[in-house]
């Protein structure tokens, strides 16, 4: 079971934001982790590393994973519950105004 904290709302195009997934079973902790959004569907990506691959593409490893596709999907799917209930209860973090590319970061 996970739970969502430290949610830091971006809303800038798709990014919505960030936050850590408390696994309360394990204890394990997964921060940074990013939330999108777009026509009504969200999304989360891992934490993970850009890198530049021999065709010089960019690419991005995540640094989070698990041995298997269905288990990746899994704990994405579980983690993407806990965010439901999580804006659920705190409808504040879903519907604040998001940050446009003009808006000064406060520090």
């Amino acid at each position: 079971m996970f739970e969502i904290e430290n949610p830091k709302r971006v809303g800038v195009g798709s990014f919505f934001g960030t936050f850590t997934a408390h696994d309360t079973t394990s204890g394990q902790l997964i921060r940074d982790i990013k939330l999108f959004e777009k026509g009504g569907s969200r999304w989360i990506n891992f934490p993970s590393k850009e890198y530049t691959n021999k065709e010089g593409q960019t690419k991005y490893w995540e640094l989070v994973t698990y041995d298997s596709l269905e288990k990746i999907k899994s704990v994405k799917a579980e983690i993407l519950e806990a965010v439901e209930k999580y804006m659920e209860s705190n409808p504040r973090f879903d519907s604040d105004k998001p940050k446009t590319r003009n808006d000064v970061a406060p520090f």
